[in-house]
């Protein structure tokens, strides 16, 4: 049995989810520039930045970022190499198209609501994404109805354990978590995750991903990541959380002023 009382530390991140979005012109240009002088300013260290554009932008975002020390990842694909599945495009096919693309999101809120994707499905693209070196960043959280249920870990450690259902030990600690409560993501947002209960979540998260594992190590070196209304003018607070590697961020990755801004913040408490 793993100590759920253990503090763990992955590796400070933040990630920009554009979802449907183009974001501000040059978003991606002033970004990886900003991200550059940052660490060039701090002895070369800065926490790790993914923008994760739609697959129309992935072409033009990796050329902004080319040698700059910002990452891409892409928002979902299908499991399946080829087939059938008609709209739908593979991983390996956009391996083939840019081979720079290092993270893809998986398991989504609104991918789960929308789209139907399921605990099952989030295992497949997990397992397909570190079959084909991605970093896999497997979202999970729970909703208003199943919060005011008192279901929350119940519902958090559940979505954990099924992503990483037979996922080799050494693959575990290559998975990125991001905890979103759904009720406090977007413009529908009914309400806010304070810092202190995000971080409990998160912490939740931690001790399910080493229970899993058999393994304290795999639930120390994980990342995870917090998503649900971060902002320039709350990050202070959410980077102070020992529980919250960075954040998962979606409306001000679209400026990169704010999302510079987050990052900054969050620079400053786990690399300071």
């Amino acid at each position: 049995m793993i100590n759920n009382n253990i503090c763990f530390m992955g590796t400070p991140m933040i990630a920009g989810n554009w979802k449907m979005n183009k974001g501000e012109e040059d978003l991606a240009k002033n970004v990886a520039q900003g991200t550059e002088d940052r660490k060039n300013n701090n002895n070369g260290k800065y926490i790790d930045v993914v923008m994760l554009p739609p697959l129309t932008s992935l072409g033009s975002v990796i050329a902004q970022v080319k040698g700059k020390p910002v990452s891409v990842g892409v928002q979902n694909f299908h499991q399946k190499d080829k087939g059938a599945y008609t709209g739908e495009v593979s991983l390996s096919m956009i391996k083939e198209f840019a081979p720079e693309v290092k993270y893809a999101i998986i398991g989504h809120s609104e991918r789960r609501a929308m789209f139907g994707e399921t605990d099952e499905l989030v295992n497949l693209k997990t397992k397909k994404a570190l079959e084909m070196g991605i970093i896999p960043i497997v979202c999970v959280g729970e909703t208003k109805e199943q919060r005011d249920a008192g279901k929350t870990d119940e519902v958090v450690s559940n979505q954990v354990t099924a992503a990483l259902k037979d996922i080799k030990q050494e693959d575990i600690s290559k998975v990125v978590i991001a905890y979103e409560p759904v009720w406090a993501i977007g413009k529908k947002a009914t309400g806010k995750c304070n810092p202190e209960e995000a971080d409990r979540v998160c912490k939740l998260v931690r001790s399910t991903v080493s229970n899993v594992a058999g393994s304290e190590q795999a639930g120390k070196d994980i990342t995870v990541l917090y998503g649900g209304s971060v902002s320039e003018k709350n990050a202070d607070q959410y980077a102070s959380m020992p529980n919250i590697d960075g954040p998962l961020v979606g409306g001000a990755a679209l400026k990169s002023e704010r999302f510079l801004a987050i990052a900054d913040a969050f620079n400053a408490k786990k690399n300071g």
